[in-house]
């Protein structure tokens, strides 16, 4: 707290403004001013005992000081000592590292709290438009990297081991592949989907929502002379062509999504595959 008259003065030169104020003013001000701010002196941290905060989750959390550790000279446990040594003798236990790895991943834990200083960023991948959208639950069951499931533990990470390679190596898998970045990927997005050639299909059906509402209306009627494998001149053709949008639009998710539909069509098992397998044109 100032004294009165250094408040009255403080006052004073608030009201002047800097504009109001030379650069002797002006120091004067910010001398004030951080006089009325105050500070912890080196006595008071010595005397502190602890901290009272609130996490990121709304825990109260209570720790020690935070004041520089006082160790004997022949205390030789400390981290700079003894990490490089352990981390030399690592090398050469493969499981235990993936191990680690793996129980990290699973906890949803980012790198300050457990182990291993890996974090592992899971890009957004839900569209706009999720209607038709059929995602593996072991992809979406995944959440971001801030959302914490546990904490870490050395008990718990003994318990993650007693579940075998097997389990560990599905969360190796999940995790890694959900982390998969298409767009700093530099080509490996691409030739991953050559070599594995999962389709778009497994994931994604056409729906008048998703897709047919939102092309053209002469795009609609080449997909469904294609998929109906009508030849020139057929009238069903021209029928459909006639149909609003909306109406093109729902016949044809129909095609795709209504098994009855697809039986009034009079569809062969491998016009059936064809539609199955059936993705938009994609411009290159």
């Amino acid at each position: 707290v100032l004294p009165e008259a250094d408040l009255e003065e403080l006052e004073r030169l608030e009201e002047m403004g800097p504009d109001g104020l030379d650069e002797e003013g002006i120091a004067r001000w910010d001398e004030l001013l951080e006089r009325r701010h105050g500070d912890f002196t080196d006595e008071d941290r010595a005397r502190g005992t602890v901290f009272v905060y609130a996490n990121h989750d709304g825990e109260i959390k209570v720790d020690r000081a935070y004041t520089k550790e006082q160790r004997k000279k022949s205390d030789t446990s400390s981290g700079s000592t003894n990490e490089p040594a352990l981390m030399g003798a690592l090398c050469d236990k493969t499981d235990l590292m993936l191990d680690l790895l793996a129980y990290q991943l699973d906890l949803r834990r980012p790198s300050w709290g457990v182990a291993l200083s890996i974090t592992v960023n899971y890009p957004h991948i839900t569209p706009s438009f999720e209607d038709g959208l059929l995602l593996s639950e072991r992809v979406t069951g995944l959440e971001t990297a801030h959302n914490f499931d546990g904490e870490a533990s050395w008990q718990g990470f003994q318990a993650f081991r007693d579940r075998g390679k097997k389990h560990r190596n599905e969360v190796l898998a999940r995790h890694l592949a959900r982390a998969v970045n298409s767009f700093t990927a530099n080509g490996f997005v691409g030739e991953l989907e050559r070599e594995f050639s999962p389709g778009l299909r497994p994931a994604w059906t056409p729906t008048a929502a998703n897709f047919f509402n939102r092309v053209r209306s002469d795009y609609l009627d080449r997909i469904w002379a294609d998929l109906l494998e009508l030849e020139d001149g057929d009238e069903r053709i021209s029928t459909f062509a006639k149909q609003s949008k909306g109406q093109k639009a729902k016949d044809l998710e129909d095609l795709f999504s209504n098994a009855g539909a697809q039986e009034a069509h009079g569809l062969s098992r491998d016009q059936v595959k064809r539609i199955d397998a059936w993705v938009p044109e994609v411009s290159t």
